[in-house]
């Protein structure tokens, strides 16, 4: 017994099997006691089953059953677990678990043992979440912590139950605050039929998730509802806590006995199906449990024979529930019959002559649960080593000598394989969950009885399941004998006493706890524990074992293709269903797909010279289906539409062979005239073999368009869109006779259009730019109705919407056209006709054109749809035509009220009948101009008599009513846009221009005030009279400020962004998503558009206005307030403008926010970054800089990237930027590169920065390169030498004497880095197409671009750990800079600079002057010359410096060489020069005034001297008189006198003004800053305040020049010598003075510090260098600093 028990209990990998053995999951699904004998399973002991009891299920759902081992009893809804996940360590020991995941063993192991106390594999399964956080302090390498989560399982599965299991929680504490509420209004005497009452049990009904039909009735008392719900929170709280998991491994190995990997033996059998397995494949190396596809469902079946009830529960669990509920269900070897809730299947004689004898019904209802799913890719899918291993021994038989029993015996093992391991492998997706199960049962009524029962015992189970869910009436007793049923059940039963009948009502579960009692308890369990998992869906994906083979076993056979050809053989000869082996056949994965027989395609050319005939004979399918996929992707994505004449072409096709018989006939005389005589039947050279013709292109289309998911279709068709191609609107399913109504697929076509002028002086600013399925057009349709016309409708077509310029419709005569056309007959394309707000223009209004494919006869759905949508209809036919069915086609819409035209393919001229809306148009042998013209005149004649205009979403209504299915309307994206409509909702209860200042607080004036402020840290423009740390102390104090400020404003969030987030985060890795985010996005371009426009109109109209009035009255005060009214609509249209970007900007302010202000970090802050990196990992552009406040929130972006780098790996990033001017074409170029979808349109200015992730493949492909370098050679050459130019003056700039030429910056070739692109357009917007050459142009940049990408040196690409800091780094820089931000490009930046500096000449020239003049003053003044100011006496000789300084600057801006540049900033230098010349004047008036008043003051005070003495000495007097013959001390004495003296001074000083005190310290930082703005980092230099004496740093402050350029000059002694003379030489002179200002006693002037600055910066550029090195900047710089910060500023203060 010991020894049995060791076998379930310890770690022993020689005790327990590898594998399981066969019939093992019906021992684990406990049907009976099983006996465990020297660790292994008897399978002799099975218990029969007992009396009454219905057939168990193949599919191990029952759990808590009993293992009797020697004696022992076992329960194994514990232990059995647990032996799993031990069995899943087993065999592995710690070292190489950690070598598996990538870890250094000899670095981990020791943390692992040290830190945790963890020895063993098996002791891996008790760490903690505390735990793992520990360790992944300790990771080296990011990498590290993903392995050690892959290690510890802490994988994608168990952060899914985290956050499922959160919401169960969250959930729960909503439901007892709701319970809490409700036991207070129970307090008060409410009772359930009360509205507050009824209100607060919906709330707790939502919290608990209860459907309404389910909740208590209200026959139950308010106290029996609260004690019971009470009871299932308690319940599902225990539940909770009881949490054990497995990893995702081993969960897909053992869930349902490792169903997922066993194999499927298809037959036209359905015991076959139901029948166990062994595993066919093993779990794949990448394996990976995702969040499910399918959403949880409940379900009702009916079923009236147990056979029936039976049959199906097993199928279902065994198959899954995809397979049962779809029509699909074909391919796997039985039909389902669609729309009926019955299986219906054959039925012997005895069975249906059982159920006339014995009557029985069935009502089940279940609830399917799905909580996880996988899928395994074809390349992943990999055999079992028993699998792999009986294959084997099947080939060594294979290839054996050949004998009689050779064939036989090959057959026989063939055959016990497929029923060992099944022919096909399932890819899925698989789902795990749960399914629970309530079912009623009824027996023993008459057959008329039936309906009365259906309707009972419908009853009767709401009843029960309203009972499962609130625990009402039902006691599901664990341990209840399941014999009866593969799940847990609970049976009771319930008589009718009208039928004598008693309905057993029963639960049972697959999956889940199965101590569970109710529902809700039991889906708690589920969530909280995967080991209680199922596999409830297995999905539809069938690959044959032979494709598997061939696939990822070819080294494992020594003829893979022999053993494969084998088993198909077997396979075909054993089920006679045919079966090929794909791998080799499937050329198109179109063909296999969407089941398109576009068969025995050989190769596949473009008919332009750029993409290389790939041969099928040259290498698998593989080849030729990606030749085909990237072509065409490629094609589109560079917007060149020669896409749509790329072609299939046959090797044997007519146009690529020779006669073979013309060899031998050179000699013969040609005669062409003998051909005119002959049988024009008999081909003139014959072929022994009929060719096949190529491949009609719209198939391609069409092929690749049935292919596509929904996001690839949208893509595929807004390219051809831009290519001005026809895009499908109707599309018929090559398969059954389901037609779809793209509107998901149409949804992103935006166009833009200029409506036409009511008159002609009107200004074209009716500009449109629009989704087009929300724009409401009269509608054209053209049909045909007959066949073997002359000519062709498309090209009519063509010829009303582009002048035959351009083929927007495929037709007969396009290249690549053939009869043969296999997806386009019932095709209705749809176009737009988009006016250019021009006269030429056909049509003055947007018109949408449709055109139905094929005879419309055989399409009546489609013609019955055009008819009901159509403004005017246009039908192409023959009177001579004498089919009935097209006769009356042309009478009823003739007979229609709709206006017609007729256009007869048989008569040239028009007939006389014609009514005001039915026109017939003769159009055989006409002039196509002219014919155009007169149907252009017809159809706007026709369209003025028509009120009909539609949109395609007012088209949907009609096109449901047809049954044609609309791609909206699959579920997930309807789920998404019905979550975007509740937030849209939320936005309509808003004034538009209020919405972001409620909903999105964090990005309007506290966000721009923040960024003001930040940027204010670096530039001090605003520090007035404060010392810089007063004022950056102060900048810091008001940004926490407005943070904590944001705060109070953002939390709690508000509904909008609540909602967004946690969409964003429950569906973060799914197509949710993308189907919600452009949901949302089209939403709010509905929301907004039509408010934008008229905004938009109303400031051009304002903007017409102004341009007329300056004609008129340029000083009309009316264009002062037009201007304002302009100012006042631009802010409104930036409030008003509302898309993603600003959503997703909120979601990073929110992250900012709460990182600056917040004191904890709660789950939201953490969450953020991981939602925008999944946004962006799957391609979402994310705003690396705002573009409103021109900022970049840096703690954002850097968490964003750590995020994208801990679920890629650091992966290198080769970043790539545009730059050039606005509505250059910059997102346009962008997106043609690399399929990228940045909004463009005409206008439209891309605000801020974005960065969107794309994985290239680094292979670029070879495309000619045919541009005319020749005669762009001059052009070249100019551009290298401007290039070089700006470059050397940059050099000069930062005195960078080694950059000579641009190259020495910028690696650049001017022969291959250029590249001269063609216009975009092929003509006129909007109609026109893209320009071919401009498509190429974008081919040839991308293939440069990706060679280049992949000759960098590896090193060289920066990491995205690099990329990140590098952002930091360079925001930080350029946020810093105060000089470059305002400037367009270099020359402007130079210029500026020059003109800077000779402002400051100019500015020395006046200050000097000032100063001279001021001295005079003082002299004058001291003197007694002076007694009076006049303002004279200061304004004439400064007045004529002025204007001599002023000559000087408008001799500068005229006659510099870059005047043209520097023009736009003369008004604003020659206003800072008299703002100068106004404030010396004021500041040196001020001065002289003091000093004249203070003069007076003293003569007046010297004057009164003598008067004073006699003051004082009366008030002596006065005092001692009040003294006398009073004994006082002496400190009394001396404090009466204090007391006199005291008020007598106060009372003189009161006659003298007081002195203010200058603030020097501000003084000199001010002018520091203002003089040293250009230069790098003099915020901080000038703020610490250092004295210490200069000293020359030669590699800093000296840069040694070249001989004879070339080789650069050593510094020798004497050169250092020489420097070091002239530092002291510049030293001593501003030394002397300071001591000279100090011997003049002169009163303190802020001036003098520009005096200093001039002096050295004077002598610097004079000092004798010899022409060796030169001075830098950054002497000249750190002189002065150091210079002025030098001045003891108590010395010049007392001065």
């Amino acid at each position: 017994m010991h020894q049995a028990h060791r076998s379930l209990a310890e770690p022993t990998a020689q005790r327990v099997p590898r594998q399981p053995p066969r019939n093992f999951e019906k021992m684990a699904g406990g049907i009976a006691e099983k006996e465990l004998t020297n660790g292994s399973w008897d399978r002799e002991d099975e218990a029969p089953l007992g009396p009454g009891s219905r057939p168990s299920h193949p599919y191990p759902g029952l759990h808590h059953s009993v293992i009797c081992v020697d004696g022992l009893l076992m329960d194994t809804a514990d232990s059995f677990s647990h032996e799993l996940l031990i069995r899943g360590k087993r065999g592995k020991d710690l070292q190489e678990m950690l070598v598996e995941v990538g870890l250094a063993d000899e670095y981990w192991l020791p943390k692992l043992q040290e830190q945790l106390g963890v020895t063993s594999a098996q002791a891996l399964q008790h760490i903690e979440e505390e735990d793992l956080q520990k360790l992944k302090s300790q990771a080296q390498y990011p990498w590290e912590k993903r392995a050690l989560e892959k290690l510890l399982n802490s994988n994608s599965l168990s952060k899914l139950q985290e956050s499922q299991v959160k919401i169960i929680k969250e959930r729960h504490k909503k439901a007892e605050q709701a319970l809490q509420e409700l036991r207070v209004l129970q307090s008060e005497g409410r009772q359930r039929q009360e509205e507050a009452v009824k209100k607060k049990e919906a709330e707790l009904r939502q919290e608990m998730e209860i459907p309404k039909e389910y909740w208590p009735s209200p026959k139950k008392s308010l106290r029996e509802v609260m004690e019971h719900m009470q009871e299932q929170l308690n319940l599902m709280e225990g539940t909770l806590s009881h949490r054990q998991n497995l990893p995702d491994r081993e969960l897909v190995r053992w869930a349902s006995g490792g169903l997922a990997l066993q194999g499927i033996y298809k037959t036209s059998s359905h015991s076959s199906l139901l029948e166990m397995r062994e595993e066919l494949l093993s779990v794949p190396k990448e394996f990976l449990l995702f969040g499910p596809q399918h959403s949880t469902r409940m379900e009702t079946r009916e079923f009236t024979s147990s056979q029936e009830e039976s049959k199906f529960t097993q199928m279902t669990e065994k198959l899954g529930f995809s397979v049962i509920s779809s029509a699909k269900g074909r391919g796997w070897g039985f039909s389902m019959e669609a729309g009926t809730d019955h299986i219906k299947h054959s039925e012997s004689k005895e069975v249906q002559q059982s159920r006339s004898e014995h009557s029985y019904f069935c009502s089940t209802k279940f609830s399917y649960v799905p909580l996880a799913s996988c899928h395994f890719p074809m390349d992943q899918l990999q055999f079992s080593k028993a699998a792999l291993q009986e294959l084997r021994c099947i080939e060594d038989l294979l290839s054996q000598p050949a004998g009689p029993d050779k064939i036989p015996l090959l057959r026989h093992r063939t055959e016990a394989f497929f029923h060992r391991f099944g022919s096909h492998a399932n890819q899925g997706p698989l789902h795990l969950g749960g399914i629970y199960w309530w079912k009623a049962i009824t027996e023993g009524f008459r057959s008329e009885q039936l309906e009365e029962v259906k309707q009972q015992s419908a009853k009767a189970l709401n009843g029960y399941i309203r009972g499962s869910y609130s625990g009402f009436g039902v006691n599901v007793a664990a341990g209840v004998d399941g014999s009866d049923s593969s799940s847990e059940t609970s049976t009771q039963s319930t008589t009718f006493q009208n039928l004598q009948t008693k309905v057993q009502l029963s639960v049972a579960q697959t999956g889940g706890p199965p101590e569970a009692s109710g529902f809700l308890q039991w889906k708690a369990g589920l969530v909280a524990s995967n080991q209680t998992w199922s596999v409830i869906d297995r999905g539809l994906q069938l690959v044959p074992i032979w494709d598997i083979i061939l696939s990822n076993h070819r080294s494992d056979f020594k003829d893979p293709c022999q053993v494969a050809s084998l088993l198909n053989d077997s396979y075909k000869a054993l089920t006679c269903i045919t079966a090929q082996i794909q791998y080799a056949e499937e050329l198109l994965s179109s063909e296999k797909e969407a089941g398109v027989s576009l068969e025995d395609v050989k190769s596949w050319e473009e008919t332009k010279n750029d993409l290389m005939e790939v041969k099928a004979k040259s290498g698998p399918a593989e080849k030729v289906e990606e030749a085909q996929r990237k072509a065409t992707y490629e094609k589109l994505q560079v917007l060149d539409y020669g896409v749509r004449y790329l072609v299939f072409r046959d090797d044997g096709n007519i146009q690529n062979q020779v006669n073979p018989s013309a060899s031998n006939k050179d000699n013969e005389a040609f005669n062409p005239y003998k051909y005119l005589f002959e049988d024009r039947d008999t081909p003139i050279n014959p072929s022994p073999s009929n060719p096949r013709p190529h491949i009609h292109p719209m198939d391609i289309q069409m092929a690749i368009l049935h292919c596509a998911d929904d996001f690839a279709r949208q893509y595929i068709l807004s390219k051809l869109s831009i290519c001005q191609f026809a895009l499908p609107l109707l599309i018929p399913n090559p398969c059954n006779s389901q037609i779809e109504f793209s509107l998901w697929s149409l949804s992103q076509i935006r166009r833009s259009w200029q409506e036409a002028r009511k008159s002609p002086r009107e200004e074209k600013i009716n500009y449109k730019n629009k989704q087009m399925c929300h724009v409401s057009t009269p509608i054209v349709s053209f049909i045909r109705v007959g066949n073997g016309f002359s000519a062709s409708k498309s090209q009519i077509m063509n010829c009303l919407l582009s002048k035959r310029k351009h083929d927007v419709f495929f037709h007969r005569h396009c290249r690549g056209s053939t009869k043969d056309c296999l997806l386009m007959g019932g095709v209705v394309e749809i176009c737009w006709f988009c006016p250019g707000g021009e006269d030429e223009d056909r049509f003055y209004n947007c018109v949408t054109f449709t055109n139905l494919h094929g005879d419309a006869k055989e399409h009546k759905k489609q013609l019955t749809f055009l008819q009901e949508v159509s403004s005017l209809i246009v039908v192409l036919m023959s009177t001579s035509d004498n089919n009935k069915e097209n006769q009356k086609i042309i009478s009823d819409l003739c007979q229609s009220p709709k206006p017609l035209i007729c256009l007869v393919d048989n008569k040239e001229k028009n007939m006389d009948n014609n009514s005001s809306q039915k026109v017939v148009i003769g159009i055989r042998n006409r002039n196509e101009a002219e014919l155009t013209e007169e149907l252009v005149t017809t159809i706007r004649r026709l369209l003025e008599l028509s009120d009909t205009v539609l949109s395609l979403e007012d088209c949907t209504p009609i096109a449901r009513k047809q049954g044609f299915l609309i791609d909206e309307d699959q579920r997930n994206c309807k789920e998404a846009k019905e979550k975007a409509e509740v937030l849209i909702a939320l936005l309509r209860e808003l004034n538009i221009s209020q919405v972001k200042e409620n909903l999105l607080p964090l990005q309007g004036h506290l966000w721009h005030l923040w960024c003001k402020m930040d940027k204010e840290l670096y530039h001090l423009r605003e520090k007035g009279n404060r010392s810089i740390e007063q004022h950056k102390s102060e900048i810091e104090t008001e940004k926490q400020r407005i943070r904590s400020q944001q705060l109070t404003r953002a939390f709690p969030l508000n509904d909008l962004m609540q909602s967004v987030l946690e969409i964003l985060q429950n569906h973060s890795e799914t197509q949710t998503t993308h189907y919600f985010l452009q949901w949302l996005s089209v939403f709010l371009d509905k929301l907004t558009a039509e408010h934008l426009e008229q905004l938009n109109e109303k400031k051009n109209n304002l903007w017409s206005l102004i341009q007329t009035e300056k004609q008129k009255a340029p000083k009309s005060t009316d264009l002062q307030r037009w201007k304002k009214q302009i100012e006042a609509i631009s802010k409104e249209i930036n409030e008003c403008t509302l898309g993603i970007e600003q959503l997703l900007r909120e979601v990073g302010q929110i992250y900012e926010a709460l990182d600056e202000a917040s004191p904890t970090k709660n789950i939201l802050y953490l969450s953020l970054p991981q939602i925008a990196a999944d946004l962006m990992i799957s391609g979402i552009p994310i705003e690396l800089m705002d573009g409103d406040a021109s900022y970049v929130p840096v703690k954002w972006v850097g968490a964003v990237f750590d995020k994208v780098s801990e679920k890629l790996g650091n992966k290198r990033l080769f970043v790539l930027s545009i730059l050039g001017l606005q509505s250059s074409g910059k997102s346009t170029l962008l997106n043609a590169l690399f399929g990228l979808q940045f909004t463009v349109s005409a206008g439209r200015c891309t605000r801020g920065a974005y960065m969107q992730l794309l994985k290239l493949p680094f292979c670029p492909s070879n495309v000619g390169e045919v541009t005319a370098k020749d005669q762009t050679m001059e052009g070249r050459r100019r551009l290298e030498q401007r290039l070089d130019e700006m470059a050397a003056t940059a050099a000069e700039q930062e005195q960078c004497s080694d950059v000579t030429r641009f190259g020495d910056v910028i690696k650049f070739d001017v022969n291959t880095h250029v590249y001269y692109f063609a216009h975009l357009w092929d003509g006129n917007p909007p109609m026109a197409p893209p320009n071919p050459r401009y498509s190429h142009n974008v081919q040839e940049l991308k293939s440069r671009i990706l060679r280049a990408a992949k000759q960098e040196s590896r090193g060289s690409i920066m990491k995205i750990s690099d990329v990140k800091l590098g952002v930091q780094d360079l925001w930080r820089a350029l946020v810093s800079e105060n000089f470059i931000f305002s400037f367009r490009n270099t020359r402007e930046v130079m210029a500026m600079s020059k003109l800077e500096t000779m402002y400051n000449h100019w500015t020395w020239e006046l200050r000097s002057h000032m100063l001279a003049l001021q001295n005079q003053l003082i002299n004058q003044i001291k003197n007694g010359k002076i007694q009076e100011l006049t303002i004279s006496t200061l304004e004439a000789p400064v007045t004529e410096k002025y204007k001599a300084i002023n000559q000087e600057l408008e001799k500068y801006f005229n006659e510099d060489p870059e005047s043209e540049i520097m023009i736009q900033w003369k008004a604003s230098f020659e206003n800072k020069l008299i703002n100068l010349k106004e404030a010396l004047i004021f500041e040196s008036k001020n001065k002289a005034e003091g000093l004249i008043s203070y003069k007076k003051n003293q003569e007046i005070l010297d004057n009164k001297k003598s008067s004073y003495e006699k003051e004082l000495l009366e008030r002596s007097r006065e005092l001692a008189l009040t003294l006398k013959d009073k004994e006082l001390s002496e400190e009394e004495l001396h404090f009466k006198f204090n007391e006199v003296w005291e008020k007598w001074v106060y009372g003189v000083s009161l006659t003298v003004p007081p002195v203010s005190e200058p603030n020097i310290d501000v003084d000199y930082e001010d002018i520091l800053l203002e003089y040293f703005k250009k230069e790098k980092d003099v915020v901080n230099r000038v703020k610490e305040k250092s004295r210490k004496v200069f000293e020359v740093n030669y590699e800093e402050h000296v840069k040694m020049s070249k001989r004879l350029y070339v080789l650069t000059r050593n510094l020798e002694v004497h050169d250092q010598e020489s420097i070091n003379r002239t530092t002291d030489h510049i030293v001593s002179i501003y030394t002397e003075t300071i001591k000279t200002l100090q011997r003049q006693q002169c009163d303190y002037d802020r001036n003098y510090f520009h005096e200093i600055l001039r002096i050295i910066e004077d002598e610097v550029k004079s000092a004798p260098t010899e022409d060796r090195y030169t001075f830098t900047n950054s002497l000249q710089d750190a002189q002065q600093i150091v210079s002025v910060l030098k001045l003891n500023p108590e010395e010049i203060q007392n001065n």
